[in-house]
């Protein structure tokens, strides 16, 4: 297990400086998320998350963001979150505001439907989002992700490629002098390499390699991005529930 560890941080550390060289900027994307089951099929949790950019230099945006998720069949979840982020205009102090409404729909394990104890995973989800950003009254986006994970046999490792694509609600406005015409269309995209270790069932450290190339620009942005997951679990004493 260390040895793994060990080669997946030497790949890192080799390929990061490749990508640095090439890139238009570089972020580190960092976030803890804790999850509380609330009844059988429906959790509760908060996510927290600063985003650093300009390679690193300075806070892109901070935000926090409670979610509930519902388990409404195996492989078919929902979910709704709320954000509430903070951009900074002059060091950690201040900046600009925003919030965000995101509803999901996920689609877990789809291999399992056609085979038995297959240790790849095939996992879907669909976002609608509404953000309200100060002066960008149009904020409405489609996403879709596709994410294909592999448990590597005798060990926790779970290493993942995924891809996201934006689609933009409104994004383009053609005015005329009798009418005014929206389109919509696909502004980005992400591709994701990632890794993640279960330490137990309530741990979870994962660490992923994003980029996020813009459709029509020649921007692209190479995030590393750093996580933690926790999972409560209640323990009754006496009859009530309490966190362990």
């Amino acid at each position: 297990m260390i040895r793994i560890l060990k080669n997946s941080l030497l790949v890192v550390g080799v390929a990061l400086p490749m990508f640095c060289s090439a890139q238009n900027d570089f972020g580190v994307w960092t976030g803890v998320d804790v999850r509380v089951p609330i009844i059988k099929k429906l959790d509760a949790g908060l996510q927290l998350e600063s985003r650093f950019t300009n390679n690193v230099s300075t806070v892109d945006q901070s935000f926090v963001s409670p979610y509930l998720k519902f388990n409404l069949h195996k492989h078919i979840g929902l979910g709704v979150a709320y954000r509430f982020g903070n951009r900074p205009t002059t060091g950690l102090l201040g900046g600009e505001t925003y919030h965000r409404i995101g509803l999901d729909a996920n689609f877990k394990d789809l291999l399992d439907l056609f085979m038995d104890k297959s240790r790849l995973e095939l996992d879907a989800r669909i976002r609608l989002t509404h953000a309200t950003d100060a002066g960008d009254l149009n904020n409405d986006y489609f996403r879709t992700r596709v994410k294909l994970g592999y448990n590597i046999p005798k060990t926790k490792l779970k290493p993942h490629v995924a891809a996201e694509f934006f689609l933009h609600f409104n994004d383009q406005m053609t005015y005329t002098s009798t009418s005014l015409t929206a389109n919509h269309r696909f502004n980005k995209y992400r591709l994701r390499l990632g890794l993640e270790y279960p330490i137990n069932k309530r741990h979870k450290l994962n660490v992923y390699y994003l980029v996020q190339p813009k459709i029509e620009s020649v921007d692209t942005d190479f995030i590393l991005g750093l996580g933690y997951k926790y999972k409560v679990k209640w323990k009754k004493k006496g009859g009530t529930g309490t966190p362990k």
